[in-house]
């Protein structure tokens, strides 16, 4: 090939290989230029999702905070005064339970408790500058507590805007009481307890708990989300021993074990709770032991110690004792071993000389109300199972693992922040 032939070839490749190159080199650049648009396009909108996602939550944060504002500052749960079920019990086989009345030490009550009230009122007022001048009734519709209702309401009725009937707070439907079998229901609800027992055409304590935590989220709690409805500042609910009980129970995240160990109020009794937003949650509300009544409870405890006779030797001994004030002991309340001990000594001290002396606690399932503070454990008592049965020395080598197993920190600091501690 001559020379001239060949340079022509060469400048034929060049003139043909520098389109493809610069081709090559402007698709190279448009991909590279599309990858940052997208890149950066992407990092936009994920900056403005997230800045809208923050904003829609701090929204739902702040609709859930002034939800929280609007809520009663007070609510005063008030049992019925004494009626005529009370002072005999084979009434309700003649009377339906809604039907029962007040008997007339009854009627005096619900006069006292409506003064009461009042005083609760301007406490708050004069105290710590609360406005307590629009209350809403809320009432059971049995009899015994409309007539409370009705005879408490001239002590405050000045302040009282809306009233209304709630069914949900009724009594416990016991089902059809009309013969002498009702006595042998009660017996086995004894044993079953009051929380599980389900009475044949009634309801068990699980179905009543179910109602009342429904009537207090979607009716108290929503008292001020009414649509054309103003403003209560506080509620007052005539309602009935047990509904009470289920109150604080949903209220303070008690267990079952914890509820059968508390007692109703009184007749005619109050449990005031006080708004308090440094609480957590739906329900800021915290027990007021000044103005109101502290719940009683107590729980049977079998123990195991050693005790000195009079001549210097020491035996074991087992007794059945009636702790008391056992909702002041901090949940999971059966692990705390050492308070528990603490008050054992401290309630019995003729009795147990040291805690080093107690060998072994076994909680007992149910306790009597009006039972001795103790006595003797026998044969029996020694067999029947129990809640649980806790020797002192495995429990206090297991219970931080089982704490860091169970414990829900979540809810637990929640509802044992919320319960003071009550002296006595």
């Amino acid at each position: 090939m001559s020379t001239f032939s060949m340079t022509e070839t060469r400048m034929s490749m060049a003139a043909t290989s520098t389109p493809v190159i610069d081709a090559i080199t402007m698709l190279l650049m448009g991909v590279a230029i599309g990858a940052s648009l997208t890149w950066t396009l992407t990092q936009n909108n994920a900056s403005n999702g997230h800045r809208f996602r923050s904003k829609e939550y701090s929204k739902i944060l702040s609709y859930q905070e002034r939800k929280r504002q609007r809520l009663p500052d007070v609510v005063i749960l008030v049992r019925h005064g004494e009626s005529e079920g009370n002072v005999d019990k084979t009434l309700w086989w003649e009377i339906p339970d809604n039907k029962i009345r007040l008997t007339e030490t009854g009627r005096q009550q619900a006069i006292e408790v409506g003064k009461r009230i009042e005083q609760v009122f301007t406490h708050y007022e004069t105290k710590l500058g609360l406005c307590m001048q629009r209350i809403h009734i809320h009432a059971s519709p049995f009899e015994r507590t409309l007539e409370t209702s009705r005879l408490a309401r001239p002590g405050f009725g000045r302040r009282v805007v809306r009233q209304n009937l709630c069914a949900r707070l009724r009594e416990q439907e016991f089902g059809n009481m009309q013969s002498a079998d009702f006595k042998t229901y009660r017996e086995e609800q004894k044993r079953v307890g009051r929380f599980w027992y389900r009475f044949p055409t009634g309801e068990s304590g699980a179905d009543v708990f179910d109602r009342v935590k429904s009537w207090w989220e979607n009716t108290l709690l929503m008292s001020n989300e009414r649509w054309g409805y103003d403003r209560v500042d506080a509620a007052v609910v005539f309602t009935h021993g047990l509904t009470m009980r289920f109150c604080l129970m949903q209220l303070y995240s008690w267990s079952p074990t914890t509820f059968h160990t508390v007692y109703n109020v009184a007749n005619c009794g109050i449990y005031v709770l006080r708004k308090d937003l440094t609480i957590p949650g739906t329900s800021p509300y915290v027990l007021d032991a000044i103005n109101g009544d502290v719940p009683e409870s107590s729980i049977e405890v079998l123990t195991t110690f050693r005790k000195k006779g009079t001549d210097g030797s020491s035996q074991m001994v087992q007794k059945i004792f009636k702790l008391r004030d056992y909702l002041n002991v901090p949940p999971p309340r059966m692990t705390r071993l050492d308070i528990i001990k603490e008050k054992l000594v401290a309630q019995f001290p003729d009795e147990i000389d040291r805690v080093e002396d107690i060998e072994s606690i076994r909680f007992q399932a149910f306790t009597q109300r009006y039972a001795p503070d103790s006595v003797l454990a026998t044969p029996e008592q020694l067999n029947v199972p129990s809640r649980t049965s806790l020797s002192v020395k495995d429990v206090e080598n297991k219970v931080d693992g089982f704490l860091e197993e169970k414990e829900q920190p979540h809810a637990v600091p929640e509802a044992s922040n919320r319960w003071p501690i009550f002296k006595g």
